[in-house]
């Protein structure tokens, strides 16, 4: 067997329980590789330290809520529920989340039914989660699962569906340096487990929220989906490379086709209150000062919700089994921190304290999306610049979401 190279972990080098599961891992990642797009050895710089089997909790979560009609339980949709001809049965993972609540909304007005499979665990209360279901709720064709897509037997519970949209993830890149085993746990063991589901399912469709940290310090000025993808700067972008591989390597094993979305910056109504938009609004609004690292000059390409949202159905349109792809869905324009911070304050009329920080270890210096292949693939061309987005978000913080 010869000898990995420096950061590779191979099986004969396994010093451990946890390093062996990873290099196992590595190998039927290799030896199950499209052959058209052959992997090399996995660096896996974190995450080979910390895979290991799921400490999923089985016991439900008890939480008081006063929407008695949504039950925790698996709801098993009928094609009679006023749906029109041709629509699909859908599930959403993460579905009571900033972009899966968005996601429901959409698939639902255009006369899907959806399941919506959420922990309610995350970044926030879980009664703001059940919230962003608002609009949902009004639709006969909608049902809320509480669950995890780490416990088997909750999945188990699901009816069939025609396709899946996978946005269920442990979040945050800065927090997974710190506390890195529960992104392996939910990113890589969670989606493995819905795959293996999925498979068992025979769904044919798989649409995948990836993150355009799996990127790292990208040195383009805009990034391409065929740009390396092996230096990650935190557990979190590991974990959503991780993911696509998995579904890349069941896809060439007779899976469901899917459609890998690398998410730039994701923003608008209903953003978790941990980013740095909706954080910023809050810190402003109270008069606190804004924790910026760096010296404000790096960027993000800041996509608006509706955006995303427009490439998660492109997606599902394109998407068919044997197919699989990865799409970048960004605004294409890069936004400076600075500038952020002071848009943000002539649009809410104050003036920003700023406090700086170091750079931060985890974060990429500034992100851009080429959109080339997803315009030419999906049809995808962003409707929303910044400030439009940023106009639109406030209207909706100002409404008492804080």
């Amino acid at each position: 067997m010869p000898a990995s190279k420096p950061g590779e972990l191979g099986v004969a080098e396994a010093t451990n329980g946890l390093e062996l599961v990873a290099a196992s891992l590595a190998s039927l990642l290799l030896l199950q590789s499209a052959p058209h797009s052959p992997l090399v050895s996995l660096p896996l710089p974190f995450v080979k330290e910390i895979i290991q089997p799921s400490n999923f909790r089985q016991e439900p979560i008890e939480i008081d809520v006063s929407w008695p009609e949504l039950s925790t339980e698996s709801l098993r949709l009928s094609r009679s529920s006023g749906t029109k001809q041709g629509a699909l049965k859908l599930l959403v993972t993460g579905g009571a989340g900033f972009i899966g609540s968005h996601v429901c909304d959409a698939f639902l007005a255009d006369g899907h039914e959806v399941i919506a499979l959420d922990s309610l665990e995350g970044h926030y209360p879980p009664e703001t989660k059940l919230g962003n279901l608002a609009s949902a709720r009004d639709y006969n064709s909608f049902g809320f699962v509480q669950g995890d897509v780490r416990d088997s037997a909750c999945l188990l519970s699901l009816p069939a569906v025609d396709a899946v949209v996978h946005l269920a993830a442990r979040s945050g890149v800065r927090p997974s340096l710190q506390e890195p085993r529960p992104y392996v746990d939910v990113n890589v063991n969670g989606t493995r487990n819905l795959l293996n589901w999925a498979q068992a399912r025979e769904v044919p469709r798989l649409i995948f929220a990836s993150s355009s940290s799996v990127y790292g310090n990208n040195p383009n000025s805009a990034f391409t989906e065929t740009d390396p993808v092996d230096r990650q700067l935190s557990p979190y972008a590991e974990t959503k490379r991780l993911g696509e591989t998995l579904l890349e390597a069941a896809t060439s094993s007779g899976g469901p086709g899917v459609a890998c979305l690398r998410i730039f910056s994701a923003y608008g109504p209903r953003q978790r209150p941990d980013l740095a938009l909706h954080k910023f609004a809050r810190l402003l609004r109270n008069g606190d000062e804004l924790p910026v690292f760096g010296d404000g000059r790096s960027g993000r390409d800041y996509t608006f919700i509706d955006d995303v949202v427009g490439t998660v159905r492109a997606a599902l349109e394109w998407v068919e089994k044997g197919n699989f792809d990865v799409f970048n869905v960004g605004a294409g324009e890069t936004v400076l921190l600075r500038d952020m911070v002071n848009r943000l304050g002539r649009e809410m009329g104050l003036s920003p304290k700023v406090k700086r920080l170091p750079p931060h270890a985890a974060d990429v210096y500034s992100t851009c999306a080429d959109l080339t292949h997803t315009r030419a693939v999906l049809g995808y061309r962003p409707k929303t610049h910044f400030p439009e987005g940023l106009s639109q978000f406030m209207k909706w913080f100002r409404t008492g979401n804080p």
